[in-house]
């Protein structure tokens, strides 16, 4: 019984729920990526955090959106191009290529024109 109820629940989601290319409906157009280093102080413990300021054009609209990174190495995706994103509460989640498989990676809104 169990099994059959899991099986239906399954089946409901697939056919309900959108394409993935469906669910980022937006385009975000990366115009600018600046990186920099920061001090950042956690409960006793100190270090530098490099951090990651990325100018796109959504909807009309210029946002700064931050992703904090320690190394580029995780960005190097990123380049000044379109990229397919949906909204989230604090920003963008971006969907992109990489090594023929799709990810995501969110952003947060640090500034808006």
């Amino acid at each position: 019984m169990l099994r059959k109820v899991i099986a239906v629940l399954v089946m409901s989601l697939g056919f309900t729920g959108q394409s993935f290319s469906q669910a980022f409906n937006l385009t975000a157009h990366v115009k600018r990526i600046e990186q920099d280093k920061k001090v950042r102080f956690e409960e006793g413990t100190g270090g530098t955090q490099t951090w990651h300021l990325v100018i796109a054009e959504i909807e009309g609209h210029t946002y700064g959106l931050e992703v904090r990174r320690r190394s580029w190495h995780a960005l190097d995706w990123l380049h000044v191009q379109d990229y397919q994103c949906r909204r989230t509460k604090h920003g963008f989640e971006f969907q992109y290529q990489d090594g023929g498989k799709t990810h995501e990676r969110e952003f947060v809104i640090v500034s808006e024109e």
